[in-house]
């Protein structure tokens, strides 16, 4: 059985998700998901959590049984700890533990019995079975009218651009040595990129997060949509939209990553930033973190 820690937002659920998916397709095992780091929300520095992954019907989590069977107890209050018992000494089970962001074919040398942790935050851990992915995360139907009329007119659009505005929690303190929000410079280059390549484009502007500072600094000579946080607690219905698109302008986010990924458009374009986090050292591991094709500026 593969066993993958689920941390992070649906983005990074996703990843995580997709590379044990290839572990266990790699070895004929099943999947489980140990979803008990999400419920510890008293995690400090550690933004608070929630699984997912029911957005679109995956229903893989592992049970407080099964974990204590290979010798792994709950998570503990201190971030990425977990507790271990003597069993997992004799459980058989290898336990792998990303080191940094970069692509490690490492992985998939770990066997039928493992319990991985990170965030492989890269298409080549699960692109060999990239059709299997998107068949994995197909979303759930929609009962909201609204999002219903969104993606008709998305839909029915010649050539709707979804445009991923994230600020929020990476405004937090802290969060900024990290992470750093696109700027308007970006977002009015890719928007000129757009344009000079792309017909009629129709801009659809996803953030629920600061659609005022939306409004006062990106300036449209095209048809734009404002989405503003009709979808609180289901952001998946943002992305389902996002991916309904047939090009994208993504955020440094892996939330847009998959919204811009999942757009099944042969011909799409995706305009994503060249920078993905600040400090330098992550920079370098995760330079290929963008898949070929995508426009990086």
């Amino acid at each position: 059985m593969i066993i993958v820690k689920l941390s992070g937002g649906l983005g990074n659920q996703m990843f995580q998700y997709a590379c044990g998916r290839a572990l266990s397709n790699l070895y004929n095992v099943p999947l489980k998901l140990d979803h008990t780091f999400l419920e510890d929300k008293l995690k400090p520095g550690i933004t608070p959590r929630d699984y997912e992954l029911s957005a679109f019907a995956i229903d893989k989590k592992i049970t407080q049984t099964e974990l204590r069977e290979i010798g792994l107890h709950e998570a503990t209050t201190a971030p990425y700890k977990t507790k271990f018992s003597f069993k997992r000494l004799v459980s058989g089970y290898k336990f792998y533990t990303q080191k940094d962001l970069r692509f490690n074919e490492i992985i998939f040398e770990q066997g039928p019995n493992a319990y991985i942790s990170g965030y492989f935050q890269n298409e080549k851990y699960f692109v060999d079975i990239a059709a299997l992915i998107r068949t994995d995360f197909t979303f759930i139907p929609t009962t909201s009218k609204e999002n219903i009329s969104l993606a008709n007119r998305i839909e029915s659009s010649e050539n709707a651009v979804s445009v991923h505005v994230r600020r929020g929690d990476f405004l937090f303190a802290g969060n900024e040595k990290v992470h750093f929000t696109c700027t308007p410079e970006y977002y009015m280059k890719a928007f000129s990129i757009i344009k000079s390549k792309i017909q009629n484009p129709e801009f659809f502007i996803f953030s629920d997060d600061d659609p005022q500072w939306i409004k006062d600094n990106l300036k449209f000579d095209a048809p734009f949509e404002l989405i503003g946080n009709q979808n609180q607690g289901k952001g998946y219905e943002d992305m389902r939209l996002m991916s309904l698109c047939k090009h994208q302008i993504t955020a440094n986010s892996s939330f847009s990553w998959w919204a811009a990924w999942l757009n099944n458009n042969p011909n799409k374009m995706v305009v994503t930033p060249k920078h993905w986090v600040s400090l330098p050292a992550m920079e370098i591991q995760l330079s290929d973190i963008v898949p070929s094709g995508w426009i990086r500026i």
